[in-house]
């Protein structure tokens, strides 16, 4: 029979194989096979070079990818603030806080459902390093540990790992993009979940608002917030504002939101409240067009971008009144929210090559696709010329030329009647709207409250928005947070609240990896560390664990995220 034996030489552990035989009445054993160290021994029982009753491999076991992310919430102390929060509150024998670190991890790195996450864990390192037994958990267990959250809590954790961050990576909050998303859900029994403007194209499924703030560059979010699904975009801002004063005590900070979250009454109340703000007016609003049509090509400076791209700005100061007068443009008065009209403001009238040419095309291609479709339309309608006539339903023409028309309706004057059995179509075009649309397609008008502001910090400001909704792709894309099941509105406060986390995690991870100049992105390096796993071995009587060679690139990415394995 063949034993696995070892030798130590400075404190390494070699492998061979021997085997018994009889000599002279005495047994004595003979080496069969010299193998090598721990690595070279797991290499031959995976290449199954080795076939020995009494050896085999137990476990595999992730550990690369689980060890990051654990470091990184024990150093942050996540799970220590959680259980303060709740000292004396356990599902099942086990805190909060360890609950939420799992639910964080696999947020991260297997997006496993409440069903699918005992499985998912047992299969992990986690069990070693929470000291919690796979056998302890069960699907329910983590929506308990959700109703446990509250806004008032969640808000004191947001402040506590804000803080955190202003003292370990000198954080400041100067200036926060501020945007919201929708995300669906299935059922409808969440008080939250009401139908509204989908940006999943899930036009009949109920949903919720997310709202975020993150700090730029860095990418951190500092604050979320839920809003029912029928929320519209513009009725958060101000309350959003509000919470932050509130929570970080801040008055000298530049919000940057999207056109679409801000209103002629928000703006009012925004010069109120002294708000810094960037934002850019609706293209299609009479005081946008206004200040385009008035200003020519030739009078714009250029402006290079931190990216090297070139962009040409005009800069107007002044009230949107005062700058009619000067322009030489007949004023006229808005419906609402005249004041708005004597209020200071910057516009930056500006254009980009690039853009410009894009939406120009696209502009272009939407009135080609249009013509084409109309003139399909009148060939359907010659074809089936006795379509009206006929009982039954008739061809709904004004519906097919609403789908038809569709974001081109304003370029076109389309009118039908019935000559005898024929329908005929009318198609001219539109010229005054198609003139305006030729000078103002590819520019935009940024508008600032705050005249100190340059032209660089506005124009770099805005365009730098695209940090947000990088945020809400890795939500919706990579962990997964839609369509998501719970019912109760505190446990959905909370499950979005574990995806703030597990984003905060993933900022800080990039962070920590532009520092360093590492050029992986958060997914390229967990994909990497994921190789890495622990293997139980078991010979005979003995076991032992082995972690597998750790690569180069391993190396390079735990030291950057200060991870000591010899720890």
């Amino acid at each position: 029979m063949v034993f696995l034996k070892y030798n130590v030489v400075n404190n390494v552990r070699y492998y061979f194989l021997v085997e018994g035989y009889r000599e002279n009445g005495k047994v004595k054993q003979k080496v069969v096979k010299w193998i090598g160290n721990a690595d070279k021994l797991l290499e031959y029982l995976e290449k199954k070079e080795l076939s020995i009753e009494d050896i085999e491999v137990e476990q595999i076991q992730d550990y690369g990818d689980i060890i990051a992310i654990h470091e990184l919430f024990l150093n942050f102390h996540l799970r220590e603030g959680i259980n303060k929060l709740m000292p004396k509150k356990r599902q099942n024998g086990i805190d909060i806080g360890s609950l939420t670190e799992i639910m964080v991890i696999n947020a991260l790195l297997a997006q496993k459902s409440k069903n699918g996450i005992k499985k998912w864990y047992e299969e992990t390192v986690l069990p070693k390093l929470l000291n919690i037994a796979p056998d302890q958990l069960y699907s329910q267990l983590f929506c308990r540990a959700l109703d446990y959250f509250t806004e008032e809590n969640i808000e004191i954790l947001e402040k506590q790992i804000t803080s955190e961050l202003q003292d370990r990576y000198h954080l400041e909050i100067k200036r926060v993009f501020y945007d919201i998303t929708s995300v669906y859900l299935e059922g409808d029994k969440c008080p939250l979940a009401e139908l509204g403007y989908s940006r999943d194209g899930k036009l009949r499924k109920k949903q919720i608002v997310l709202g975020l703030v993150i700090v730029p560059n860095k990418k951190f979010p500092i604050l979320y917030k839920i809003y029912k699904g029928n929320t519209a975009d513009v009725a958060t801002s101000k309350e959003v504002i509000d919470q932050l004063y509130q929570m970080y005590g801040i008055q000298d900070v530049v919000i940057i939101v999207d056109r679409g979250m801000i209103s002629d009454k928000i703006r009012i109340q925004f010069h109120e409240m002294k708000v810094r703000y960037i934002s850019a007016l609706d293209g299609d609003s009479k005081e946008a067009k206004d200040l385009i049509l008035s200003t020519p090509r030739h009078i714009m400076r250029g402006l290079t971008l931190r990216s090297g791209r070139k962009v040409f700005v005009k800069r107007h100061v002044g009230s949107i009144k005062a700058l009619r007068k000067k322009l030489g443009i007949k004023h006229v008065n808005r419906k609402e929210n005249q004041e708005l009209d004597d209020i200071e403001f910057i516009y930056l009238v500006g254009k980009s090559p690039e853009i410009s040419k894009t939406k120009k095309n696209a502009h272009y291609e939407a009135l080609a696709k249009a013509l084409k479709a109309l003139k399909a339309l009148q060939e359907e309608l010659d074809e089936k010329a006795s379509a009206l006539k006929k009982k039954g339903r008739p061809i709904d023409i004004d519906r097919k030329l609403k789908e038809i028309l569709h974001g081109v309706t304003r370029y076109f004057k389309c009118k039908w009647e019935k000559i005898g059995a024929h329908v005929q179509l009318s198609v001219k075009f539109n010229d005054k709207n198609l003139r305006i649309a030729r000078k103002t397609k590819g520019k935009f008008v940024l508008c600032a409250s705050d005249r100190s502001l340059t032209n660089r910090e506005i124009v770099q400001g805005y365009i730098d928005k695209y940090q947000i909704e990088h945020v809400f792709r890795f939500l919706k894309t990579d962990i997964n947070v839609r369509p998501f099941w719970h019912r109760k509105s505190n446990r959905v406060i909370a499950y979005f609240f574990i995806s703030y986390l597990a984003y905060l995690l993933k900022s800080i991870i990039d962070y920590k990896f532009k520092k360093s100049r590492l050029k992986l992105s958060f997914l390229e390096a967990m994909e990497e560390l994921s190789k890495l796993k622990i293997v139980t071995i078991s010979a005979g009587d003995q076991k032992f664990e082995k972690l597998r060679k750790i690569s180069p690139t391993q190396q390079q990415i735990f030291k950057s995220l200060k991870v000591n394995l010899s720890d």
